[in-house]
């Protein structure tokens, strides 16, 4: 028997200009696992979410390195 979660963790588009997102995700890469996360990644359209995660953060940091 399983007990179902009565509370969701609310979900949210992942902005990695927010210094929390981006730790959030730094602790998944790290331990594979959202269990501290307190929400949920959304992504737009199809796809595998953290792999989207992954790549708006590598357009982040680039635009902070180079577009100065």
């Amino acid at each position: 028997m399983s007990v179902l979660n009565s509370v969701s963790r609310p979900v949210v588009k992942f902005d990695p200009s927010n210094p929390d997102h981006r730790k959030w995700l730094g602790v998944f890469t790290s331990t594979l696992s959202w269990g501290d996360c307190p929400v949920r990644f959304s992504n737009e359209g199809y796809g595998n979410t953290v792999a989207q995660m992954q790549q708006r953060l590598i357009e982040y940091y680039i635009s902070q390195e180079f577009n100065k």
